[in-house]
C-alpha cells in the first residue's frame, strides 16, 4: 500500500510495475484488473485478487489510500520492483507469473513510498493513464 502520496509536478514518470502475466495479457495482481497496454486505468469496484496473500477487501479497508481510486502505482526502482514481485511469487494463483514491466505514468501524477519491512521505505509514483513500454 503506498503511504505519503503527495502530489507532484512532472507530466510524467518512468516507473517499475508489478504484474500477474496470463496468456500475454498483464493484470493487477491486487485487484485483479486487466490493465490496458495504453490507457486510463479503470475504476474498481470489486477485488478479485491473483496474489493471495493481499488482504481481502482492499477497498473497504480503513488503509485504502481514497487517492488511489483510479490510479496504477509503479516503484521508482526496478531493483525495488523486482525486491517485493519475489515476496508476491508463492502466493500467487496457477496458470499467472509476476514480471516486472517498465511504465510510463501520466495525468494526476503523485509521489509516495511502500513500506518495505520494518524501515525501510520504496518510493513508490501514482497516475491515472499508463503506457507499458516492454
Amino acid at each position: 500500500m503506498c503511504d505519503g502520496l503527495k502530489r507532484i509536478k512532472k507530466r510524467k514518470v518512468r516507473a517499475y510495475k508489478i504484474v500477474a502475466v496470463k496468456n500475454g495479457r498483464y493484470y493487477s495482481p491486487a485487484m485483479g484488473c486487466l490493465y490496458p497496454m495504453e490507457g486510463d486505468i479503470p475504476i474498481i469496484e470489486e477485488q478479485d485478487k491473483i496474489v493471495l496473500s493481499f488482504k481481502d477487501g482492499i477497498l473497504e479497508s480503513q488503509c485504502f489510500k481514497k487517492e488511489l481510486v483510479g490510479r496504477t502505482s509503479g516503484f521508482a526502482s526496478r531493483i525495488d520492483a523486482e525486491r517485493v514481485g519475489a515476496l508476491w511469487i508463492h502466493s500467487t494463483l496457477l496458470g499467472y507469473t509476476l514480471q516486472v514491466k517498465e511504465i510510463i505514468l501520466t495525468k494526476g501524477l503523485m509521489s509516495g513510498v511502500y513500506k518495505y519491512h520494518a524501515f525501510h521505505f520504496l518510493t513508490v509514483y501514482a497516475g491515472k493513464h499508463i503506457e507499458f513500454l516492454d
